[in-house]
């Protein structure tokens, strides 16, 4: 039925490989794999009984994708040796692996991600 809510969860292990890195961003393609979970809400199942053979997680899928981080914050900082703060933006092609027993779970995904994270090494101190 139309207006039913639901939810799309997953998590990965990518493997990444900076193709680009300056003192402003890093662009880096990666590949990996995960799992995707897609479904109508509890609440919903509860309603329409007939929904829980919707109610699928692939417990396998591979991605690959693009990922852009800029330095955001601190220009003195370089993002691709000393760390610091970014904004990025990450674009992930899913193919998962459903076990097809709807149409309407046939096909892949595409994800787009803007993230907001930062890392940091420790200082060595000279005395």
């Amino acid at each position: 039925p139309e207006g039913i809510r639901g939810y799309v969860g997953g998590g990965d292990i990518a493997l990444q490989y900076p193709a680009y890195q300056s003192r402003n961003m890093k662009l880096s393609p990666f590949i990996g794999i995960g799992g995707v979970g897609m479904g109508p809400s509890e609440a919903e199942i509860k309603k329409y009984p007939e929904l829980d053979d919707f109610k699928e997680f692939s417990a396998f899928n591979y991605l690959a994708g693009l990922d852009f981080k800029l330095n955001s914050w601190n220009k003195n900082i370089n993002l691709s040796r000393d760390g610091g703060g970014y904004v990025g933006l990450r674009y992930t092609y899913y193919f998962p692996n459903y076990s097809r027993k709807n149409t309407l779970m046939d096909g892949n995904m595409h994800m787009v991600t803007l993230t907001f994270g930062g890392f940091g090494r420790p200082m060595k101190r000279d005395f």
